[in-house]
């Protein structure tokens, strides 16, 4: 996944850096609300207090976007909100028992601060309030199941590429960290969850100040 997301960057900043002969380079107007989809995968972890090996969760992940922005010269701010079906899985053996853990969905709310690489090409750090909806049983043995949605915060990166002035192509990395909640399977654990989410995508700008 992390190689997934270096890849996307040097193709889009080689797709952005491309000659255009005589022409001369596009404005573009990065102010406005957008809406977006987007996919991709992530890893992470699920662990308990006073254990030490962790559940090791990978999966898919895909869902929809949307935010808004101001543009001040080469600066561009804003906010996002976004969210996500999930399937990052993974299973772990607590004390001779195997579990099994999913991040079903999760959602962020965060603020923005970018900079133009050039007029089409912005390069920004996000961070905010994160949430998911996490479930855990006992493997194969559905009497033992619990889930909850879990609250904390997430930090990333993101860069994206305007086509034309109402499309843009993103490719992002978040990190999550949705806190810990006691989880009653067989007994009572404080489950603590942290995810790392690579995701590309598509934005389209419906309005402009």
């Amino acid at each position: 996944m992390k190689r997934l997301f270096f890849i996307g960057l040097v193709a889009a900043a080689a797709i952005s850096a491309r000659p255009v002969g005589a022409q001369p380079p596009a404005t573009y107007n990065w102010t406005g609300w957008y809406v977006g989809v987007e996919g991709g995968g992530g890893w992470g972890m699920a662990g308990v207090r006073g254990i030490a090996n962790d559940a090791r969760l990978s999966g898919v992940v895909g869902g929809l976007q949307g935010g808004d922005r101001w543009q001040n010269g080469n600066w561009v701010y804003g906010f996002e909100g976004n969210f996500d079906a999930s399937h990052i899985h993974g299973s772990v053996n607590w004390g001779g028992v195997p579990y099994s853990g999913t991040i079903d969905y999760f959602g962020t709310f965060e603020g923005h601060a970018g900079w133009l690489l050039t007029p089409a090409s912005l390069i920004s750090a996000t961070g905010g309030f994160a949430f998911g909806g996490v479930s855990a049983k006992l493997v194969d043995i559905d009497t033992f199941k619990a889930s909850h949605v879990m609250n904390g915060w997430t930090v990333g990166a993101v860069y994206e590429l305007k086509f034309n002035p109402s499309t843009t192509f993103f490719v992002s990395y978040k990190y999550l960290d949705l806190g810990e909640k006691t989880f009653v399977l067989d007994d009572p654990e404080r489950v603590h969850v942290r995810a790392n989410v690579v995701k590309a995508g598509w934005n389209w700008q419906f309005s402009t100040r």
